[in-house]
This record gives C-alpha cells, structure tokens and sequence, in this order.
C-alpha cells in the first residue's frame, strides 16, 4: 500500500485545500492517508478533519480511506520536527499546502512548504491555499491538462516520468499533457522520447519570455505543473530560492515537485 502524508499547519482554513487533495488521492489510488503535525503548544491549533467526515461530506464510503494522525508535541522548529516524522513513515507523496511569498523579505518568510518539500526524497505536490484546485468539492479529481517545463535532459525525463505517475496515482482520465520549452538564451528544446500511455496525450510546444513569468502564464490554464528540482546548489538559490521555488510563488494551480 502506497503512503500520502500530509503535513498539517495547524488551521482548519490554511490546509483545506491540501488536506482535500490528500484525501482524493488516497481514495483514488486506495492509499493510506498520513497527517503528521509539530504541535507548539498553540491555543489555535486544531487537528485535521478526519478522511472519514471528507469523504462522507461527499457521498463516499468513509471507509474507503485508512487515516492515521501522527502529532509530535514540540516547542522547537515545526520543519525540523514534520521532516523527522516523514522520514520514520518514508511516504510516496508528500502533500502540502502553501502560501505565496513574493518580494524582498522572502529570506525571512520563507514557507514551510518550501523548506519541507527541499528537504525530503519523494514527489511533493504543493497546493496554493486560495489557488485553483484540481480536486473539486464534491471530492472528483480533475486533472485534465498538466504542464512539464523542459529543463535539461534528466530533469525534463525525471518530471515526465512523475507526471504519468501522478496520472496513475489520480486514477485521471485523458489528460493532455504539454512538454513546455521557454527558450531563453537561444537554448534549444532537449530531446526526449515521451512515453506512450493509455490515458495521457503529449504535445511540445515552444514559447519566449522570462523563465518564471511564462511558466506562471501557462499555469494559468493547467491543472498541474510538473517540475524536477536539483535543490539549493548556489548561494543564489539559497537566497532567493531555486527556479523551480521561484515559480511556486507566481502560481495559482498545484505544483508537483520532483527531486532529483
């Protein structure tokens, strides 16, 4: 049995979005669903709504979903704390959800999402927490159209191959997917074989702009951005954060992050 865990903030508003897609999910691919939580001792903290009430919100046998919620009660760094948990359970897919910050105090704000998804080894699918969803609130996944930004060869196949997994994983139903080249600098696409699936479509297609932005202005009509990601490997990542981080912050639709 597969595992999705859950990283939970804390507040029923701020997670209802992940906690959504991490309940369809693991109904979908009959996975157990995990919440792990750093509690500080906060007076506001509220566990998560049990998978159990979700699905029966929306009509679904809410037994159809095994789920476990693992609170480690700490006062020291929360991310510290979720990335010891994650690593006892070893989950296939971490899910998250996060708020956008943008501008100079990004050094100091940066958000948990991020720092979690940077530091574990397994596919990460962020969940803006007002962005479009690709689960609705009847619970039914909607994954039609997803966008793989090509980055150099083993990235590009590592986000592809995450990408029909992610397909499998939601049970989707004719996805069209895009290999998407923002050429920058004269670089050329990357060859790629794409792999033939039952239930998904591949087209390329090429456009200009600044890397970020255009990503951002595709994503505007994607249900799913897929991204591989080598982490911070320059000072100016570390700072500033990776292209892949920099284009969470730009969305508005999820973003399944691959870690190479």
């Amino acid at each position: 049995m597969s595992i999705i865990a859950h990283p939970y903030a804390g507040t029923a508003d701020a997670d209802r979005l992940a906690h959504h897609h991490a309940v369809a999910l693991a109904a979908a691919s009959g996975s157990k669903l995990l919440s792990v939580h750093a509690d500080d001792g906060s007076p506001d903290r509220t566990p998560p709504e049990r998978a159990s009430e979700v699905l029966r919100r929306w009509g679904r046998d809410p037994a159809s979903v095994e789920h476990e919620l693992r609170v480690h009660e700490s006062a020291t760094d929360p991310v510290e704390v979720v990335l010891a948990l994650l690593e006892q359970v070893e989950p296939d897919l971490v899910v998250l959800g996060t708020a956008q910050h943008r501008g100079s105090l990004r050094a100091m704000l940066e958000s948990r999402a991020e720092a979690i998804a940077a530091h574990v080894e397994v596919p990460a699918l962020i969940v803006p927490t007002e962005g479009r969803a690709f689960v609705d609130e009847q619970g039914d996944v909607k994954l039609s159209r997803v966008v793989v930004p090509s980055g150099d060869p083993a990235a590009m196949a590592a986000a592809v191959e995450r990408a029909t997994w992610m397909v499998d994983l939601a049970r989707a139903k004719a996805v069209e997917a895009e290999l998407l080249h923002v050429a920058v600098s004269g670089r050329s696409a990357p060859e790629l074989t794409l792999p033939d699936h039952p239930r998904v479509k591949w087209t390329r297609r090429e456009r200009g702009g600044p890397l970020e932005e255009s990503i951002a202005d595709e994503a505007k009509t994607a249900d799913l951005i897929v991204m591989a990601t080598r982490g911070h490997d320059s000072l100016f990542d570390w700072l500033f954060g990776t292209h892949t981080e920099r284009v969470l912050r730009k969305l508005d639709c999820p973003l399944l992050l691959v870690p190479m």
